[in-house]
């Protein structure tokens, strides 16, 4: 019972993710001029992947946030940027509505990651919001990392006070994926080592002792 013990533990071993590593970014501007209404952001972080890892988390923090004053259509666009220039830059749209990072407009390689809409008014309603990835949006960083640039597109269609703004992602070595053929060795030894036991306990020697000789 021990060495089918043993046996299933090293299975184990042998597959699960060795070493997690944690990093956060924040833009030189961390509040990014607080968020104002008529302008849109793209914040360039340089990120590589380690290698052999997968991103097991990430997550987008805005600081004590909150909205100037609820109007109709108040909302704060995120998206994830491929390619982008490392650090904070900013234009002007003005727009009342939508996102600026909608095609025509913005051609670049983006995934919309989440539409805040009316967010709680003044600084009394100041909140810490976290958006997580799923595991869709895990992917696509994964991809748009390839070239070791990835960016966060916001565009505030309101004024959203904060304090701060990070990316915060974490990553793990990737699960190695089993042979056919190592699947299946390991899977016929457990099945000996079962029958093994099983006749064992049939010969009345749950413990595998052997018969002893002699009265």
């Amino acid at each position: 019972m021990r060495l089918l013990m043993l046996v299933v533990l090293v299975g184990c071993l042998a597959i699960a993710p060795q070493t997690a590593r944690a990093f956060v970014f924040t833009p030189g501007d961390a509040d990014l001029q607080d968020l104002p209404h008529e302008k849109y952001f793209k914040w360039g972080i340089n990120f590589t992947l380690p290698e052999d890892h997968v991103v097991t988390y990430a997550a987008v923090v805005f600081h004590d946030i909150y909205n100037w004053t609820n109007e109709d259509n108040d909302r704060l666009w995120l998206h994830l940027l491929d390619n982008t220039s490392r650090g904070v830059s900013w234009g002007t749209d003005n727009e009342a509505s939508g996102t600026w990072f909608a095609a025509p407009r913005y051609t670049q390689n983006q995934i919309l990651l989440n539409e805040f809409a009316n967010l709680p008014e003044g600084s009394g309603q100041a909140q810490d919001i976290t958006y997580e990835f799923d595991a869709f949006e895990r992917a696509t960083l994964e991809g748009y990392a390839a070239d070791g640039r990835i960016g966060l597109g916001l565009d505030p269609d309101c004024h959203f006070y904060n304090t701060g703004v990070q990316l915060q992602i974490e990553t793990g070595i990737a699960p190695p994926v089993p042979e056919p053929t190592t699947i299946a060795l390991f899977g016929f030894g457990l099945v000996g080592l079962a029958g093994l036991m099983r006749n064992r306990f049939r010969r009345g020697d749950p413990e595998g002792r052997g018969s002893k000789i002699g009265v």
